[in-house]
């Protein structure tokens, strides 16, 4: 047989080697041991390539919590609940207290343009449960603002404004009685509503918008040098150099 045809043959049997060759998995194992604590006892390692750092799982975790504890919850402004009681407003026997009807109606709308949270009860909301929320969104027309809580209303708050705007121009003694009395005070209610569930939307997107890594190594850069100690910093670039170096 001649050469020429021996070698046409063998082609594709070339070929079909190279490709059972590439279709097995290529191991490559880091050829370093070390331990956090003890000394790097290898000569002084230093980057192949660029590698970002990753963050360890209770790294990773410990940001969901924070992220979990430190969450903006989400209120719905109900002007339904607004307009309803102004109206009722417009019908209640104020009795001595009808001189007063216009300032009652202008100091309801200005309580309620900031808004009433509810003071407790509420098993899920956060600020009736007591939590530490320093800050919270409030959806209003389509949009949703960040506010202080300590700039919007509480229920017992909202009571005590509505007392003092009406003494402003009313010196009766039993001034809070008769509100209580003719059930002005009811119409003083919490017009801003949970929104759990938007809350929850907005926590999980900000939880998947974490980074898994802490920074990058370049190439060219020392990550450990010889007889340095393995601090925990270290062995978690090393860990991450590992990982890269396996899949390279």
């Amino acid at each position: 047989m001649k050469k020429s045809e021996l070698f046409k043959k063998s082609i594709p049997m070339l070929v079909l080697l190279a490709v059972l060759l590439a279709s097995f998995p290529r191991t490559s194992n880091f050829p370093y041991q070390y331990k956090k604590g003890n000394a790097w006892k290898y000569e002084t390692l230093v980057s192949q390539y660029d590698f970002p750092i990753l963050k360890t799982e209770e790294q990773i975790q410990k940001e969901k919590d924070d992220a979990h504890q430190s969450k903006v919850p989400y209120y719905r402004f109900s002007q339904d609940i607004v307009d309803r009681n102004l109206e009722d407003l417009k019908s209640l026997d104020l009795r001595e207290l009808e001189p007063y009807r216009n300032v009652i109606a202008s100091s309801l709308t200005n309580i309620y343009e900031k808004g009433i949270l509810n003071n407790h009860g509420a098993h899920l909301d956060p600020v009736a449960k007591g939590d530490s929320i320093s800050m919270m969104y409030i959806q209003k027309d389509k949009r949703a603002l960040k506010y202080p809580v300590t700039e919007i209303y509480k229920l017992s708050d909202a009571k005590s404004r509505l007392l003092k705007d009406v003494a402003q121009v009313c010196s009766k003694p039993s001034l809070d009685s008769l509100l209580k009395s003719t059930d002005t005070y009811g119409l003083v209610m919490p017009n801003l509503i949970y929104d759990q569930q938007t809350t929850e939307l907005v926590s999980e997107e900000e939880n998947q918008d974490l980074s898994p890594t802490l920074g990058y190594i370049n190439a060219g850069q020392t990550i450990v040098s010889k007889g340095e100690i393995v601090t925990s910093d270290i062995a978690q670039i090393l860990d991450s150099y590992k990982a890269e170096y396996n899949v390279s």
